[in-house]
């Protein structure tokens, strides 16, 4: 491999952190309230995008000498003590964000990180937002909000009658990150507010980036104009991660645990095709609690672990139901409800799939978990999820993206 980049060290992407839990599922906490004063006072905009230097990195953060040394930038934010591993696969997206690590609002603006759950958009993109609080004097010109987050906020706005003020102080932001801008579609009031708000701040010299488990093109029930001007920036579609990058994951988050490893395993890891950063985490972590202790880990053991690849474990109906909630941009209790709103319904019919199939539940059980259903209202969902797999593209990448989720989900 052309050396790993790594950017060290960043929260890694859905390995749950210090952040609020609400409903069994993690979010980032809001960076913005509609009591909070704008900051004061406003940056320059063009003389206050200054490079101070980064801090220095930790004395553990180095990567290890296999595979080859690796190049480094300073992505070190207060809080999270794992690493990102971007090889030739990511090396568009480790030099976008190596520049605005840098600078602000002159390059790749907007800029839209694209991928499935695991690979990393969101650990990018909250990394830049805390490299900026730590460089700027007044850390809270950095907004950092979820896509339902960021409506909610809207919401909240208009119901307050509290819309300039809220329109005053998004546009206060040196940088604005929305996570999960597909959260917004349907949102036509939401939507709208971010097209605008885009428009003012690249206008005025501030940054914005977002990042979509979608590619924009297949995001329905977002503004033509807003998603024009998100492909006027640029896109970059995250990959997983090769052999050689999930080589240093391996090693690295084995050597977490303090797994002591016999030659060969890691090279037997890393040729485990299709799997996240966030997988590989989570496999290391049950392959250091099952280990034998002061021996040697070595393949053959870990073929015993991990037979298949797959985690022994069974999900149960809550982290199904947790986790597809979150994938959509619900709560849980939104699927449990009454409700008959369509993307509800979806979500919900997925969830009973994917329980029914994954975990050995009845018609019945199903029923009584998502909100005291009969068992035929329940079959009639599964079957209409089943029909629609064989046609709906996107339904047939969420499904697999939720059930890689709950391959490394306890």
């Amino acid at each position: 491999m052309d050396g790993v980049v790594t950017i060290a060290p960043v929260p890694v992407l859905d390995i749950p952190g210090p952040w609020p839990r609400n409903e069994g599922h993690t979010e980032w906490p809001s960076t913005i309230s509609l009591d909070t004063p704008a900051p004061s006072p406003p940056h320059s905009r063009g003389n206050s995008r200054h490079s101070p230097s980064s801090p220095k990195r930790p004395a553990d953060s180095s990567p290890p000498q296999n595979p080859p040394p690796s190049q480094t930038t300073n992505f070190s934010p207060p809080r999270g003590t794992q690493s990102f591993a971007a090889g030739v696969e990511n090396r568009l997206a480790t030099e976008a964000l190596q520049t605005l690590a840098g600078e602000l609002g002159t390059f790749y603006n907007p800029l839209v990180l694209l991928g499935p759950p695991g690979s990393g958009k969101t650990h990018l993109a909250r990394g830049l937002a805390d490299i900026w609080r730590n460089k700027l004097a007044n850390p809270a010109q950095v907004i950092c909000l979820t896509g339902a987050d960021f409506a909610q906020c809207v919401t909240q706005a208009h119901e307050r009658q509290q819309v300039r003020p809220f329109q005053e102080r998004i546009r206060q932001a040196v940088l604005l990150v929305v996570d999960d801008v597909t959260q917004l579609a349907g949102k036509r009031t939401a939507w709208v507010e971010l097209q605008a708000a885009l428009d003012d701040l690249v206008a005025s010299g501030s940054q914005v980036a977002l990042t979509s488990r979608l590619p924009l093109e297949r995001i329905n029930g977002l503004g033509e104009a807003l998603l024009a001007r998100l492909q006027g920036g640029l896109t970059v579609q995250l990959q997983l991660p090769d052999v050689a990058s999930r080589a240093l994951l391996w090693e690295r988050y084995l050597g977490l645990w303090g797994v002591d490893l016999a030659p060969g395993v890691v090279p037997y890891l890393a040729q485990r095709p299709n799997i996240t950063a966030t997988e590989i985490f989570c496999q290391a972590e049950r392959i250091a609690s099952l280990a034998p202790q002061n021996s040697l880990l070595t393949p053959a053991e870990v073929r015993r672990l991990l037979p298949g690849g797959k985690s022994p474990l069974r999900p149960n109906m809550r982290t199904i139901t947790n986790l597809c909630a979150k994938y959509f941009g619900f709560k849980a209790p939104d699927l449990l409800s009454p409700s008959r709103r369509r993307a509800v319904v979806n979500a919900r019919n997925l969830a009973m799939y994917l329980a029914r199939s994954l975990s050995e539940v009845s018609l019945e059980q199903l029923g009584r978990h998502f909100g005291g259903r009969d068992h035929t209202t329940v079959l009639h969902g599964i079957r209409t999820i089943e029909q629609r797999l064989r046609t709906d593209p996107d339904l047939r990448q969420a499904h697999e993206e939720l059930r890689k989720m709950l391959a490394t989900a306890d």
